[in-house]
């Protein structure tokens, strides 16, 4: 059997029993299964809030659904991540020609980044467009090599397929006009413009539009505001960095060992690197696009664990979390600094499929009236393989980036499932806790829960209980309309996180 899909296999098994406690939802995920509970209906309107085109989710949820329920809909998020991997390791072996082993390490490394951990539970839609946009990715590729009609055919149709998830899927479909037009290759360019082009036209002028789309469209005035243009692609940039570390080291590494008998370039490398280590974080302002440390951008990924804002009051901190994002913040920053000199000694590889999907995303991204740390994940599997194709193919170095590529897994697979475990854990007791109060008589919107409750139920201005993070000693305000009904203990086998505790407060009568 293919040992790609073997360790798929067992990466199904080791997150079944997770997703299994999966008996909620969470952040935007409550509006992309209610999409789903209305087709079950045979409704195919979009919510108002579903400001993604979303079809494509969509009609895979429902024909689950269909079958299995759809509060099984957790376990085809979960079974679509593990082919994000199948197929990023199918990437790697056909198109970089990696060993399968090296293909699983660099795959499981992309896998198990906190934001592809996160996204695979629930039904958000993040891993849905990766998937598509891989295969889109994959099927382009192999086009480059052969220039068979079936091949492009297959590209486009995945990239559809991935716009029609979410728009930003389209990306690597959009990129590869530049490349075309770069290469001078201008009768596929045309042909990739009307496809495109025709699928643009479509979008904006047939298709149907919800409410939120109309109001949430590009922001081009953000330009004007040099401050948070800069801010937030630095900060993009230098959290793509920080996930994936291993393979912009080798670079770094590879680029040095190969200019080592040139001592100038050498030390123009590191005095270079000094120089935007200084310059790119004096200007750096964080408070500009969210948080003011690392990993910056809010939503998801945060120093506290998984989370997205749903729960009142100040959540518990994991053991020794700041002193490992400090580290983690300032070896992205470190290695930033010594990428960019590097890319000036390997420019006649710069111009590739992947650098212009990448700048194509950030461009888009300048434009969003808002980000989230989420919109990152596209632009992981892309700068791996950046990194791969830029990098000077010196074998001596080989093992070295197995080593720091496991290293680095071992890490971030720590702290995702350490993270995944604990947001799930406190999230199935707010939420199981809730239908309880349901069903002892409180009416839902009197139930201050997570986000997404409260825009399934709505919330009353008074609520009649409060779950929050915080004991009274913290938040003492509580104690003058509340008292503490609940306390409550949380754990999880293997956690090393200070033992969290969720309080559940009930309105004085």
């Amino acid at each position: 059997m293919n040992p790609v899909l073997v360790v798929g296999l067992v990466l199904f098994i080791a997150f079944f029993g997770l997703i299994l406690k999966v008996n909620f939802m969470q952040n935007d995920d409550w509006n992309r299964t209610t999409s789903v509970i209305r087709f079950l209906s045979k409704d195919t309107s979009l919510l108002q809030v579903t400001a993604t085109t979303f079809y494509t989710q969509g009609i895979l949820g429902f024909l689950f659904a269909y079958i299995f329920g759809w509060k099984r809909l957790p376990f085809l998020t979960l079974l679509i991540s593990i082919l994000n991997f199948v197929v990023f390791a199918k990437i790697l072996m056909d198109h970089f020609e990696k060993s399968k082993v090296k293909s699983i390490i660099i795959s499981l490394v992309f896998f198990v980044t906190p934001l592809h951990i996160y996204s695979s539970i629930g039904f958000m839609t993040e891993n849905y467009t990766m998937f598509f946009m891989l295969l889109a990715l994959y099927f382009l590729l192999q086009h480059e090599k052969d220039k068979k009609l079936k091949n492009f055919a297959l590209f486009n149709i995945s990239g559809i397929l991935s716009f029609f998830t979410k728009q930003s899927g389209i990306i690597v479909n959009f990129a590869y006009i530049p490349y075309l037009i770069f290469k001078k290759r201008f009768k596929e360019a045309a042909f990739q413009i009307a496809i495109v082009g025709g699928l643009f036209l479509y979008y904006f002028f047939l298709f149907p539009r919800t409410e939120e789309m109309n109001d949430k469209g590009f922001i081009f005035e953000n330009l004007l505001d040099g401050k948070y243009v800069y801010s937030l692609v630095y900060g993009i940039i230098l959290v793509l960095t920080s996930f994936v570390l291993p393979f912009a080291i080798r670079f770094v590494l590879n680029t040095v060992f190969e200019n080592r008998r040139k001592a100038l370039n050498v030390l123009a490398i590191f005095v270079s690197a000094g120089l935007l280590f200084f310059i790119l974080n004096k200007y750096f302002y964080p408070g500009k696009i969210s948080w003011e440390e690392f990993p910056y951008f809010e939503n998801t990924f945060e120093r506290t664990g998984f989370f997205p804002r749903s729960i009142l009051g100040t959540k518990y901190h994991f053991k020794w979390n700041y002193d490992i994002f400090r580290f983690w913040d300032l070896s992205a920053k470190v290695i930033l600094s010594l990428v960019l000199p590097c890319l000036i000694f390997n420019r006649k590889r710069l111009i590739n499929i992947y650098s212009i999907s990448i700048f194509g995303y950030l461009l888009l991204m300048v434009f969003t009236q808002v980000f989230f740390d989420r919109y990152i994940l596209p632009l992981i599997p892309l700068a791996i393989l950046f990194f791969l194709y830029v990098t000077p193919q010196v074998k001596e170095w080989d093992s070295f980036s197995v080593f720091i590529s496991s290293c680095f897994l071992v890490f971030t697979a720590f702290i995702s499932t350490q993270m995944a475990w604990d947001f799930v854990v406190s999230n199935n007791y707010v939420w199981g806790r809730s239908e309880g109060l349901v069903r002892d008589g409180v009416y839902p919107n009197n139930i201050q829960a997570t986000m997404a409750w409260g825009k399934l139920h709505g919330l009353s201005g008074n609520p009649s209980f409060i779950f929050s993070f915080s004991s009274p000693e913290k938040e003492p305000e509580y104690m003058e309309k509340y008292n503490l009904f609940e306390e409550k203990n949380l754990n999880f086998r293997g956690s090393v996180f200070v033992e969290p505790t969720i309080y559940l407060y009930k309105i004085k009568d």
